[in-house]
């Protein structure tokens, strides 16, 4: 069988919702590229694109590339998007003090900085300004101390942000109570004992 070129299929959503009964393209010949015009995006929704090897117009069901697009409030789309930060972990310090560590390895889209946002319930909104930010520096490992009120309880959210302010996807860890007065010192009783 020869090879003869590649169907394109769309799905709003995930792999799962491409319709592999609609082409949206066709590309002929290997190393051929094909531009998509006309097809028409929603806004704040997400596009996966999926590519089909085809061989003496018989179809392979196996994928040659996916892609996944979003676009913003006017139906454009975002950009590449960073990689989320690993490993996220929080640490009670004391005096409503939380101690954020995480791990940063970049793809090919490197992050300006990182966006954290923290409130009092889970599901954190997290389209509006971060309430604290640390600058990428290098794939590596990070470190930031919260000053937040003690005694309460917070969840806290972490993306990486590009210079043109595309965020990764978010993770999101809770709860962690303050504690608003640290550990007492310890108290030394001794007693004498005669024998």
């Amino acid at each position: 069988m020869a090879f003869t070129g590649y169907n394109i299929y769309r799905g709003l959503g995930g792999l799962q919702d491409v319709d592999f009964t609609a082409t949206v393209g066709t590309v002929t010949g290997a190393g051929a590229t094909k531009t998509l015009t006309g097809l028409g995006h929603l806004a704040n929704s997400r596009y996966t694109y999926v590519v089909r090897p085809v061989y003496d117009d018989l179809e392979c069901p196996d994928l040659s590339c996916m892609i996944q697009l979003e676009t913003d409030s006017a139906g454009d789309w975002v950009g590449n998007r960073p990689l989320r930060p690993d490993y996220l972990e929080a640490e009670v310090i004391d005096d409503g003090d939380i101690r954020l560590r995480w791990h940063y390895t970049s793809n090919a889209t490197a992050p300006a900085t990182f966006s954290i946002w923290y409130a009092s319930a889970p599901n954190i909104d997290t389209s509006g300004a971060a309430d604290a930010t640390e600058a990428y520096t290098a794939d590596c490992d990070y470190s930031k101390t919260l000053t937040l009120s003690g005694g309460n309880t917070y969840w806290i959210a972490i993306a990486a942000t590009t210079a043109g302010s595309v965020d990764s996807r978010v993770i999101e860890i809770g709860p962690f109570l303050t504690d608003s007065t640290g550990p007492q010192t310890p108290s030394l009783i001794a007693t004498a004992v005669f024998a």
